[in-house]
Formats: C-alpha cells, structure tokens, sequence
C-alpha cells in the first residue's frame, strides 16, 4: 500500500490514446519521432502488446494529447520502464527478486554502452541518449504510507542497499502520536529524494473512506490534505516534479463517484504542483 512513490525520472509518463490510429500512426506515436530515437517498422512485438493493453487500463491517460509529438516517444519509453518493473515486483509468477536483480543489471548497460537485451529497455536507450539521463534516478526508490506488504516484499526492501527507501505508515503515525508533526515528516522524506522527482500516486494509500472501492483497501493511509501537503512539500524545497500517474482509481457500481471525486482532485493537485515546479511564479494550492 503505497500511495506515494517518489523518483527522480525525466518526464511525464502518461498515456496517448491509439484506438482511433491507424497502426502506421500508431507505430510513429510509439516509437521515434522527429529524428531523436530512429525509427522501427509498424509491427508490434509481444511486450509491446502487452503494454498497449496495460496502459490502456490504468487511470491516468491525461495530458499527452496536447504535448507536442517530439515527447510522445520519450514518455512511453519512460512508461514502458516503470510499468514492466512494477510488473516484475508484484505479478511475476516465480523468484521476483532474481528477475528484478537480472532487469537491473540489463538497465545498467545503458549507461557502459552497450545494447540491453529487454526490448523496453532498447527502447528506454534511446530516450536516455536523447535527453543526457543519469542511471541513479532510474535505480531509486521512495515509498511513503506503506502499511500491508509480503515477506518478500520486505526482504527486497531490506536488501536494496539503501536503493528503496521505505516510510511505513504505522511508524509515521506512532512518530505522530509522540509528538512529530506531519511537517516534519514530510521534511524527512522529502531529503531523501533527487532534484528531479517522478510521484506514482497509488489511491489505495489514501484512508479507505476516500476510495471505498479500490480493490486492497487497509486500515490506516493519509488523509486527502496528508498526501497533497507532502507533494507541495517537494516543490516548496525546490525540487522539480517531472511526472506523475495516478493508480487503483475504481468507480463505485452504483455510479455515486466518490472514489472518482477524489481521484480527480488528486489528479487537480498533481497538475497544479507539477507546474508549479517548473514555474515558482505560478499559485499552487
């Protein structure tokens, strides 16, 4: 149960809707546009199947439409990174930590020059080089408000070697029964993070009275003004929110549309503060 997962990425990953594309627009959007990654013929791959129909599913296809075409290629290369790590951690059927330590040792190949054997992470090379990313960024991790999770889940935590830092949600409240403010708090966790910093907002981290329909709802979370104070507190210390998507948002069968209230004013606060850190002029509230 994470709601908030902070990284250092290089840009928006969102989604560009390709329903109504045909498959040579299709392919343009998906790959290398303007001449920054180079091109590929039309057809698809299985991975590259399997992540059209991911993305198509999460709750975050905002924005992208009106990016310029040049980006497009670069936030899905992005997307397709995140998505398949996530994959890996929590759908894998087999050792998950093996396959996790066998993707990363292929992400840093990157960086020593050499072609990855992942099909996402070839793709993901050609945005590194295009826009000058470091590897760091894409070998960190921050959760915050995590309160249910598997043994593995914590063995690969405990045995990252500082990589994925974890604040869980029992010990936050503690601290804040013993007299921690949440301000402080927000302090600590947001020293743990780079200048540039990607948000992956999971709605089930929030208190289960704001999204009563998502599918692991667990005692305890953050409040609505928890979560978006800690993203205004990343701004405020002059860091710069580069991206962000929003997860687990489920519609209530009778159509009353809480759970889809709160997740828009999430979406609301991720837009204003992410423009704000490029603009410190602009009013973010």
């Amino acid at each position: 149960m994470t709601p908030v997962r902070l990284a250092a990425l290089c840009s928006f990953v969102t989604t560009l809707p390709v329903e109504n594309r045909s498959r040579d627009e299709e392919s343009s959007i998906w790959h290398a546009q303007d001449g920054l990654v180079g091109s590929i013929p039309p057809s698809r791959s299985p991975t590259e199947d399997r992540l059209t129909a991911k993305q198509r599913a999460e709750n975050f296809p905002v924005a992208l439409s009106v990016l310029p075409g040049r980006f497009r290629t670069h936030l899905r290369a992005v997307y397709a990174f995140a998505r398949t790590v996530d994959d890996l951690g929590d759908e894998l059927v087999g050792d998950r930590t093996a396959a996790l330590t066998t993707f990363r040792a292929d992400l840093a190949r990157i960086w020593a020059g050499q072609a990855p054997d992942s099909p996402v992470l070839r793709d993901l090379a050609g945005t590194v080089r295009a826009c000058g990313l470091p590897h760091d960024p894409f070998d960190r991790l921050v959760q915050v408000g995590i309160r249910d999770l598997s043994e593995e889940e914590q063995d690969r935590i405990q045995s990252s070697g500082g990589r994925i830092v974890a604040f869980y949600d029992p010990e936050l409240a503690e601290a804040r029964f013993a007299g921690e403010s949440w301000a402080a708090q927000c302090a600590r966790i947001v020293a743990k993070l780079p200048k540039l910093v990607y948000v992956s907002f999971d709605i089930d981290g929030l208190d289960p009275a704001l999204c009563p329909h998502t599918g692991t709802k667990v005692p305890g979370g953050l409040s609505f003004q928890m979560a978006t104070s800690l993203i205004a507190a990343v701004v405020k210390s002059g860091r710069r929110l580069v991206g962000f998507d929003l997860t687990e948002v489920a519609p209530a069968p009778d159509g009353s549309e809480w759970d889809e209230n709160v997740g828009a004013r999430i979406l609301y606060k991720l837009i204003g503060w992410s423009l704000a850190s490029l603009n410190p002029t602009l009013p973010a509230r």
